[in-house]
C-alpha cells in the first residue's frame, strides 16, 4: 500500500536535512517506494526555492522526486505546520487532507513535543520528526504489507485495504497480465459476479475513472472465447452495476499459452508506476476468503514488466476495446 504523507516546503530548509545526505535519501526512497506526497500544488515555487540551500545533486533528484513520485494536491485554505497551535489542530488538519503521516523538523518536534519515536493519533495519523522517520507506524505498516504475503484464510475487505486501496486511489491506468484471467471470466458469466466486477466494486467508492488493461490467454480470434468475452465487455456498457462507471477505457488482449509460458510465467497487477505480484493472480477477487498467496509490490522499475508487455504486445491474437 501507499502511505499518504505531508512536510511543508519550510520542512526542506532545515539545517539537519541540509547537512545529512543520508536523511534525504532515506526519505526520498521511502516516497519512491511506499509514498504518495499531499502539498498544495499552488506553493510548488516554495517548495522548489526551499531546495536551494541544498547540495546541487540533491536539488535534482528532490526536482526530479516532485516532478515523477506519487503526490496529490491539498487545496486551499492550507496551514503549514508552524501556523497551527498544538499537536491536536495539526493532525485534525492533516486528516482532513487525507494525511496519515506528517514530517517535521527538530524544532518543530520540540515547539509541538513531539515524543523521540513519533507522535501517534489513536491509529488515525502520526507527526513525526525527520530524524524519526525509521520510527513512523505508517511507512514501516506500508513496507511491511508491500513484503508480506497474504494469509490462507483473509478476508478480501482486508486485502483490499491493506494492499489495494491507496495505490487505486492514486492510479489512472491498470494493466493486469494473468494468463488465467480469461478463462476464469468465461467460466464464471452467469454462474457467479467475476471477478473483473467484484475488482470494479472495490474500485467505484474512490469516484474515479480508470483505463483498464487486461492480457490473458483467450485462445484464438473468433473462437468461443472469444466471442463470449467479447460479448462480456459489450453487455456490460449498459446493464445495472456496469464496468463503465469505473473504467473510462478497457482493452482485452489475448495470446497464447505458450506466450504466457515464455514471458510471463508470473500473474501482476499493475497500477501506474507500482507492480503487485501475486501467486493467485486476479483469482484473489474470483473466490474468497483468499487461499494463501504470494504478494509483493515493487515500482515498476525494478521489475520485467516493461519488457514483459513489449514482448506480448505484438504477438496478440486478438484484441477487445470498449470505449465508456
Amino acid at each position: 500500500m501507499l502511505n499518504e504523507f505531508h512536510f511543508d516546503h519550510d520542512f526542506l530548509e532545515n539545517e539537519r536535512l541540509i547537512d545529512i545526505e543520508v536523511m534525504n535519501e532515506i526519505l526520498l526512497k521511502k516516497w519512491f517506494n511506499f509514498g504518495c506526497l499531499y502539498f498544495p500544488y499552488a506553493r510548488i515555487q516554495d517548495y522548489l526555492h526551499a531546495l536551494e540551500l541544498h547540495d546541487a545533486t540533491l536539488i535534482q533528484e528532490w526536482k526530479t522526486a516532485f516532478a515523477s513520485f506519487k503526490h496529490c494536491d491539498v487545496p486551499e485554505p492550507y496551514k503549514k505546520v508552524s501556523e497551527h497551535h498544538d499537536l491536536n489542530e495539526i493532525c485534525t488538519s492533516t486528516q482532513n487532507y487525507g494525511v496519515s503521516t506528517t514530517i517535521v523538523n527538530k524544532d518543530d518536534a520540540i515547539r509541538f513535543g513531539i515524543p523521540n519515536i513519533a507522535y501517534q493519533n489513536n491509529g488515525i495519523n502520526e507527526v513525526v520528526c525527520n530524524e524519526s522517520i525509521q520510527n513512523s507506524h505508517f511507512f514501516n505498516e506500508s513496507e511491511r504489507y508491500a513484503l508480506q504475503d497474504i494469509p490462507s484464510g483473509e478476508a478480501i475487505n482486508t486485502v483490499w485495504n491493506t494492499r489495494f486501496q491507496n495505490i487505486a486511489k492514486h492510479t489512472s491506468v491498470i494493466t493486469i497480465i494473468d494468463r488465467y484471467l480469461f478463462a476464469n471470466l468465461e467460466d464464471d458469466i452467469n454462474v457467479r459476479q467475476t471477478s473483473i466486477k467484484k475488482f470494479a466494486d472495490f474500485l467505484r467508492p474512490l469516484n474515479k475513472q480508470f483505463s483498464l488493461n487486461i492480457y490473458s490467454v483467450g485462445d484464438d480470434k473468433n473462437s468461443s472465447r472469444h466471442l463470449c468475452i467479447e460479448r462480456y465487455l459489450r453487455d456490460n456498457k449498459t446493464e445495472g452495476d456496469r464496468l463503465g462507471d469505473v473504467f473510462s477505457y478497457v482493452e482485452l488482449s489475448s495470446c497464447t499459452d505458450e506466450k504466457f509460458r515464455d514471458a510471463s510465467h508470473d500473474r501482476f497487477v499493475r497500477f501506474d508506476n507500482f507492480v503487485l505480484s501475486l501467486g493467485l493472480g486476479f483469482g484473489i477477487f474470483r473466490s474468497y476468503p483468499v487461499g494463501p498467496c504470494s504478494f509483493s509490490v515493487k515500482n515498476f522499475i525494478y521489475t520485467n514488466f516493461d519488457s514483459t508487455i513489449s514482448s506480448m504486445s505484438p504477438n496478440r491474437l486478438w484484441v477487445v476495446r470498449g470505449q465508456y
